[in-house]
């Protein structure tokens, strides 16, 4: 998978865990490969914004939205953090989880019904979290979409598109060339 990443795509090693609910993977690369990555670190790109949630209604009169989070970052969905929606940033001003993957929040300037109907079926984004500390090997799910895909043989099997979660164990949806 991080092939694209490295210069020995034979010396990657992908493991799978589960901790706390959340799926991590730890990629383990050549010695090389990660003083390579390190030098390639003084131009980093801008974070692009992640996709935390997505809007299933309004919820009350006064602009309150009920959400599915996609995210299980502790603090993601905090009173004060900035949540994008179509590109514009809005505060959140109210914040209560109603189920392990449900939540009601308030996003500043947000005041009506109509005005949060009109967000039904939008995604709520957010830049990634600096704070957020994984172990050395472990990514994210966002951090894995568009890596290619690569046997242990050698044998490219295209691009990681999207990764889904079923609960049991997770999907990979790689597109690529077929014979």
């Amino acid at each position: 998978m991080a092939s694209s990443l490295v210069s020995k795509p034979e010396e990657v090693r992908v493991e799978e865990s589960n901790m706390g609910g959340r799926t991590v993977f730890r990629l383990q690369v050549a010695p090389e490969d990660k003083a390579h990555q390190a030098l390639d670190s003084s131009h980093p790109e801008p974070p692009a914004p992640v996709v935390v949630a997505r809007v299933y209604r309004a919820h009350s009169r006064d602009g309150a939205l009920s959400v599915e989070l996609l995210s299980d970052l502790p603090g993601r969905f905090d009173v004060g953090r900035e949540l994008l929606v179509d590109d514009v940033a809005y505060s959140i001003v109210e914040s209560r989880q109603t189920g392990p993957e449900t939540a009601i929040i308030r996003l500043e300037g947000i005041t009506s019904r109509h005005q949060a109907s009109l967000l039904t079926g939008k995604f709520l984004a957010a830049l990634p979290d600096s704070e957020a500390t994984l172990e050395e090997g472990e990514y994210f799910h966002y951090q894995l979409i568009g890596l290619q895909v690569i046997t242990e043989d050698g044998e490219d099997l295209g691009q990681l598109q999207e990764i889904l979660e079923t609960g049991s164990n997770d999907v990979y949806i790689v597109r690529g060339h077929w014979r």
